[in-house]
């Protein structure tokens, strides 16, 4: 797996360390479940980051009654949680290992902003705690270099 050079939040990054077709592959979702649309950096046993862009015609905008352009947190927690998934999956599963099962145990977000239609959210899951039965992540997720959500998670592997 290819990892990045020094990456700080806010700038712009061309080497893209997974694509959308690689994360499909690691995630047990799939579209339009899949919440990130690709990983720009991985530091191995330390921190993941992940872009999510924000358009119009995702499915949880089509049909709204209230024509609102807000992205809402659920799915914004769920690329969170995604990231965090990735994360553990490129620290600890090998290549040729079939794809565990992931159960989630302990969730808290406390948000400061809301994500609209247009907007690029960065999210960079750090592995706090990771082991092959589980682990524990901090993530931060921020839109133009201004945090909105941080997110902590627990969760179990099933391998």
């Amino acid at each position: 797996m290819a990892v990045t050079a020094v990456w700080s939040w806010g700038d712009t990054v061309d080497n893209v360390v997974l694509d959308q077709k690689q994360i499909a592959e690691i995630l047990p979702q799939a579209y339009p479940f899949i919440m990130i649309d690709r990983v720009i950096e991985f530091e191995k046993d330390k921190s993941l980051v992940a872009v999510k862009n924000i358009t119009g015609n995702e499915w949880v905008f089509q049909g709204q009654a209230d024509k609102t352009d807000v992205f809402p947190e659920t799915l914004v927690i769920e690329a969170a949680l995604q990231a965090a998934l990735v994360l553990y999956h490129l620290n600890k599963i090998k290549e040729g290992e079939k794809r565990p099962k992931y159960v989630l145990g302990k969730i808290k977000a406390d948000f400061d902003g809301a994500v609209l239609i247009g907007d690029q959210i960065e999210i960079k899951a750090y592995a706090n705690k990771v082991l092959d039965t589980g682990g524990y992540s901090d993530i931060d997720v921020k839109k133009n270099g201004k945090p909105i959500v941080r997110v902590e998670i627990i969760y179990s592997v099933i391998r």
